[in-house]
């Protein structure tokens, strides 16, 4: 039985999109899709003289995620009280 391996990231100040990927155990083309969407996108930054290696501070990506994440029970209370409408 063949199990994907994914690489340990070691808390640092500032995060590759692979480290994200990573983290969140998520794939790069989602990383990419939520650093660049319209509303809200994730925190990275590039430096001035470069158009590649994208990277994100630790602090801002943790409050990205709390503005854009929910925790599972609230999710699961959601549910309930929208299906109890119907």
């Amino acid at each position: 039985m063949s199990k994907r391996y994914r690489r340990q990231v070691p808390i640092k100040d500032f995060y590759t999109a692979e480290d994200v990927a990573s983290l969140l155990g998520i794939g790069h083309t989602t990383v990419y899709e939520l650093a660049h969407r319209r509303s809200d996108p994730m925190p990275f930054r590039l430096l001035y003289t470069s158009s590649r290696g994208m990277f994100v501070e630790r602090e801002e990506l943790f409050v990205w995620l709390e503005r854009n994440t929910d925790y599972v029970a609230e999710l699961m209370k959601k549910d309930k009280e929208h299906g109890s409408k119907q």
